[in-house]
């Protein structure tokens, strides 16, 4: 069996990415600032990774490691409001970029 090429896992990892932002774009639409495992569940991830049951903390995790890319893109951030350090929004910048393509 080949082993997967390292392009068409970058290509997945990049298409994941963004599908978490435009998940971002649309909570900041609405004010929200949303966790990992919310993030995950409105992606679309939650359902589609398989995962052995009293392991679901591996999406949660999963989804953490995308958007701690994205913090280092600097296309995604903490929330800044207190009680809610441990959920994500988009940048300001990311944000207008998405807005207006």
């Amino acid at each position: 069996m080949n082993a997967p090429k390292k392009l068409d896992i970058e290509t997945c990892i990049s298409g994941l990415k963004d599908i978490i932002l435009d998940v971002l774009v649309e909570a900041k639409r609405t004010g929200e600032c949303l966790g990992p495992t919310e993030i995950a569940s409105r992606t679309g991830i939650a359902d589609n990774l398989f995962v052995v049951e009293g392991e679901q903390n591996f999406i949660g995790a999963f989804t953490l490691m995308l958007l701690s890319t994205l913090k280092h893109e600097v296309r995604a951030e903490r929330c800044p409001e207190p009680g809610e350090e441990k959920k994500w929004e988009i940048t300001a910048e990311e944000f207008q970029k998405r807005r207006n393509p």
